[in-house]
């Protein structure tokens, strides 16, 4: 889900978040083996588990940096309020929002400078309120809306499963053995010098590393993901007035429905 504060989001171009600035993270509480440092790296299998809520999970900057976007990925936070807060005073950004599916969240606010941010976490989840992925940092806004022809990537599952049947042939049950998300992006008449200088460093990251991404922000809120690209990006040249395309094939972090 996309939480649109202070209304910084004003078209429907997709936002892709993959900067991540570095900082020490902190909570008000943690639970053996699920540490406040879990959320703090890109992986998906380790989670930060306060003892109790209210909650908050803090990320400190050696020096001011510059942010216009904070997001949660693998978590269990159903039922719970999150408000994001910044500076020593612990200034409110925006609205508090109350979180109601396990789709990754991305809260994009204004470009502010600050020396650290903070998530408070309050309310009564569903079951543990486990937290796995945090990325804040400046988001890139891509220069072209995505247009006809895409395949929301919320409802492009993929799915291992296995079907038992009898020797007659009846239905006996599936299970799924494994799951997840997967669908390509693309833009045209993308300016060159654009990619070059805007573009090309997220390509560099997408070599090793996954990202969020929301592809119509404004009108499909809900349709966000953290996924990775399998394999390079390789941008195009059109062949007229130096516009580049560009494709990305991905593949996504499943929940649970």
């Amino acid at each position: 889900m996309i939480v649109n504060i202070n209304n910084s989001i004003t078209d429907n171009r997709a936002i892709i978040c993959y900067d991540k600035k570095k900082g020490v993270a902190s909570a008000t509480s943690e639970v053996d083996m699920f540490p406040a440092s879990a959320p703090n790296n890109e992986l998906t299998y380790s989670y930060w588990q306060p003892a109790s809520l209210p909650a908050t999970w803090t990320l400190t900057f050696s020096q001011n940096e510059v942010i216009d976007y904070f997001a949660i990925a693998n978590h269990t936070l159903v039922g719970c309020t999150v408000t994001l807060q910044q500076g020593n005073n612990w200034t409110e950004i925006g609205h508090t929002e109350v979180i109601t599916d396990r789709r990754p969240i991305i809260l994009k606010f204004n470009q502010i400078t600050t020396n650290k941010v903070r998530i408070v976490i309050t309310g009564v989840p569903l079951g543990l309120a486990l937290v796995g992925v945090v990325f804040c940092g400046k988001a890139l806004l891509m220069q072209r809306e995505i247009y006809g022809g895409h395949s929301p990537i919320t409802m492009s599952r993929i799915t291992t499963k296995r079907t038992n049947e009898s020797e007659r042939g009846q239905w006996l049950g599936t299970s799924i053995v494994r799951e997840g998300l997967e669908s390509d992006f693309s833009w045209d008449n993308l300016e060159a010098e654009w990619v070059r200088e805007n573009f090309d460093p997220f390509i560099l990251h997408a070599r090793t590393k996954p990202f969020f991404i929301a592809w119509r922000p404004l009108k499909f809120p809900n349709e966000t993901a953290y996924c990775y690209a399998p394999t390079d990006i390789h941008p195009d040249n059109m062949g007229r007035k130096d516009f580049m395309s560009v494709k990305i094939s991905v593949k996504g972090l499943g929940y649970d429905e």
